[in-house]
């Protein structure tokens, strides 16, 4: 450091841990912040969406009507740092009032092309509330259904659990995403638990016009999810918007489309900065 230089320390986080970036105080412009609300109670949040859902009927009522022995419950993988220790307790207490049973109930980890959890990972990941429950990786290269074919012409592919379910709940988080736009929704599907054909034509859109953190209009990525989805057409979904220590400071759910895009509302909010002037 140079002798007399006022230096600002910006605590950055990294992996598990953090590090520290020292900026000198004349090349800061501005430190921009999310503007997350406070929660105090994080899962009572969760409860109150599942109360409320949007364009959709409750869990209890759809399974009065479907009557499901076969649950699957779509859960993001390890790599994705979603809150299940709130998002999980409500959503199985909600399933087991309406007289689910717990063998009726296998959770789906939507890796995508990624590598399956661990045992460890499941736990770590998902929370204790999962342990005596039925957990299964995708598998992308595996034994899958054809579901129909995507407009970028690549077969659309599913993993069987969700093919062949009574019920499918999609689980997830909201947060801007360089290539889909934001995360959450229909990434449960595509990539999560799709084949690794779609996936592949999928991510290889990442250089197309119209991708970007935020963007939804106009984006090829997010267009050839959406049109996954609307061929799996899962029943449910519950999805939260998370603050930077990962606790939920908004919740949604109900129909997989419109709920959804309540929580992007929400999310672009939450998120959306501005400056006054351009950094240069």
């Amino acid at each position: 450091m140079g002798k007399g230089k006022v230096f600002m320390h910006i605590e950055m986080k990294y992996g598990r841990s953090h590090l520290c970036l020292e900026l000198r105080d004349e090349h800061v412009r501005a430190v921009v912040k999310s503007s997350f609300p406070l929660v105090s109670d994080p899962e009572f949040l969760i409860e109150s969406a599942l109360h409320n859902p949007i364009a959709s009927p409750g869990l209890a009522e759809i399974i009065k009507n479907k009557r499901p022995d076969s649950v699957v419950i779509v859960v993001n993988d390890h790599t994705r740092p979603t809150p299940y220790n709130y998002i999980l307790p409500p959503l199985l207490k909600s399933l087991t009032e309406a007289g689910v049973e717990q063998n009726a109930i296998t959770f789906l980890v939507a890796t995508g092309a990624h590598r399956g959890n661990t045992e460890h990972e499941h736990i770590e990941s998902l929370g204790a509330s999962v342990q005596s429950y039925r957990i299964v990786n995708h598998d992308c290269r595996g034994k899958l259904a054809l579901m129909g074919v995507l407009s970028n012409g690549c077969r659309l592919e599913i993993n069987l659990l969700v093919a062949e379910a009574d019920l499918v709940i999609l689980t997830g988080q909201i947060a801007p995403h360089e290539l889909a736009g934001f995360s959450g929704g229909r990434k449960s599907i595509l990539p999560g638990v799709a084949g690794i054909e779609a996936v592949t034509g999928n991510h290889a859109l990442f250089t197309a016009e119209g991708i970007g953190a935020g963007k939804l209009d106009g984006n090829p990525v997010h267009r050839i999810m959406m049109e996954a989805l609307n061929i799996v057409q899962p029943d449910f979904l519950i999805n939260v918007v998370a603050d930077s220590d990962q606790r939920p400071v908004y919740a949604v759910a109900g129909d997989p489309e419109k709920a959804w895009m309540t929580g992007v509302d929400l999310c672009r909010k939450a998120v959306r900065v501005s400056g006054e002037k351009q950094a240069i």
